[in-house]
């Protein structure tokens, strides 16, 4: 790629197809090439274009945050089913929390790819059939393989929602390596939202509270609610659209964690030869290690994602190294 953007520097229009055919990889080579050639207006306009930061947030389209709004309205509506229905809401959400999620966050990023009808159409038959077979299940809390379905189910959703986020570059690894990465800025982002939502909801009743008017059912069910199903699609939108401020914080939180983690761990394991108490031999336990399993491959993630940004630092790489040992182990 680098020869082509040579090769075409005075020619804008193959230079934004190559660009299009390739972003990530258009604007890695770019940033190599471009110290040698500052004097050239169209490398400079490229180099603005590509890699400038503001420090101001990013609302997006008005078209978009229309549509952001409509989501997140269904997303409520869903939610609500069991107060409008009269359902039990335990076996609802039991069955159907994950349906409040991952296909309105892909049918976000369907209208954001603008992916034809014929790319969403398999996805989208594919979510309304798993929504009517789950709920079509018997309820029998002692079925191990109704639980099982109800475990897997959010993965197999999360899976269609990679589908929709990658569109139609889907041999790109530089998309999926971007899908992982907006994972890990989702669940901080909504973590930073749900926590102003708690904080904002316990104020509030607090105030009426103070002057003996109680709102609390009230509040839950007609406001809080809507606010909770909202906070995926609300947190991906602000993704979306200030990219430059975002992804800077789950590489931040994995420095920090490392070293940390690998520390524990360390403990944990020597500790676990100690009193010869195997993951294998406890299913709480296990299932406990499967968590900690998956927070170590984010930790991982997130640092080797950074890592293809920035220059490699060898601490870091053995850090790594070893907590991917130790998690082996």
């Amino acid at each position: 790629m680098r020869s082509e953007i040579l090769n075409n520097l005075d020619n804008p229009k193959q230079l934004e197809k190559i660009y299009r055919d390739d972003k990530s990889n258009f604007k890695k080579e770019f940033n190599q090439i471009y110290p040698g050639h500052q004097d050239n207006a169209s490398l400079a306009f490229w180099n603005e274009r590509l890699n400038y930061e503001s420090t101001k947030p990013s609302w997006g389209s008005k078209n978009e945050v229309r549509v952001v709004i409509l989501i997140a309205l269904i997303a409520g509506l869903i939610a609500n089913i069991p107060n409008l229905t009269g359902i039990d809401k335990e076996r609802f959400l039991s069955r159907n929390i994950s349906f409040i999620i991952f296909p309105l966050l892909s049918a976000y990023f369907i209208w954001k790819q603008k992916l034809a009808f014929k790319q969403y159409l398999i996805p989208l038959l594919v979510i309304i059939i798993a929504a009517v077979y789950i709920n079509l299940l018997p309820t029998n809390t002692e079925s191990s393989s109704i639980t099982l379905t109800f475990i897997h189910m959010p993965i197999f959703l999360w899976a269609i929602l990679g589908y929709s986020f990658v569109g139609s570059n889907l041999q790109s690894s530089e998309n999926r390596i971007h899908f992982l990465r907006y994972n890990g800025d989702l669940v901080v982002m909504s973590g930073i939202i749900l926590l102003s939502t708690m904080l904002f909801s316990a104020i509030t009743i607090g105030l009426f509270s103070l002057i003996d008017i109680a709102i609390e059912k009230f509040y839950t069910q007609n406001i809080l609610i809507w606010g909770l199903a909202a906070i995926p699609i609300v947190a991906t939108y602000l993704i979306q659209n200030n990219v430059q401020l975002i992804n800077k914080v789950s590489p931040i939180i994995a420095k920090i964690f490392t070293p940390l983690v690998f520390v524990n761990l360390f403990i944990y394991l020597s500790a676990m030869v100690y009193t010869k108490k195997y993951p294998y031999q406890d299913r709480n336990l296990l299932l406990l290690f499967n968590v900690l399993l998956m927070g170590v491959m984010a930790l991982i993630l997130f640092s080797i994602a950074e890592a293809g940004k920035a220059s490699k630092n060898k601490f870091n790489l053995v850090l790594l190294f070893g907590l991917s040992l130790l998690t082996i182990i």
